[in-house]
């Protein structure tokens, strides 16, 4: 287990081993969520978003008539 403070602001750093194998640097997007009593942080695909929201687009200027 990794350990780390939070400053007076909120933040957090991650751990550069952990950094490291998850392939996050600056910029990387990345989502929280409480489950119970643990935080929970996960590496957000931004390829996959924006592929999700590109196709969103073309759903509704009519270019895909039916999705599968």
């Amino acid at each position: 287990m990794e350990i780390a403070k939070l400053s007076s602001k909120g933040q957090i750093v991650i751990p550069l081993k952990l950094r490291n194998s998850l392939g996050l640097s600056e910029g990387s997007v990345i989502g929280m969520q409480e489950v119970n009593d643990v935080l929970v942080i996960k590496k957000i695909d931004t390829d996959l978003v924006d592929q999700f929201e590109k196709s969103l687009s073309d759903l509704k200027q009519g270019k895909i008539k039916r999705v599968a």
